[in-house]
């Protein structure tokens, strides 16, 4: 399955879990390769940041591709503590 949706994702893997680990392992892959700041984009703390989806994979509708879920321009860098008060 080189190009599926989400909802081909769940039913290749079996259930949301699955999927959503998928996406939160690729979404990381993808922000590690890129040339956004390796820092909270809030507070700036550069001890450890956590991938945030800008807007959650949740919001996304079953016929969204993968790749857009996972494209850098809805990847951001948190820290854990910013990653948590998240509205």
């Amino acid at each position: 399955m080189e190009d599926p949706t989400l909802e081909e994702l769940i039913r290749n893997k079996g259930s949301k879990y699955n999927a959503k680990k998928l996406i939160r392992k690729k979404s990381r892959q993808t922000y590690l390769a890129s040339t956004k700041p390796k820092c909270c984009v809030r507070c700036g703390c550069v001890d450890c940041f956590e991938v945030d989806h800008i807007m959650p994979i949740s919001k996304f509708s079953l016929d969204t591709k993968v790749r857009d879920i996972t494209h850098i321009d809805n990847l951001q860098a948190l820290c854990p503590t910013c990653h948590s008060l998240k509205s």
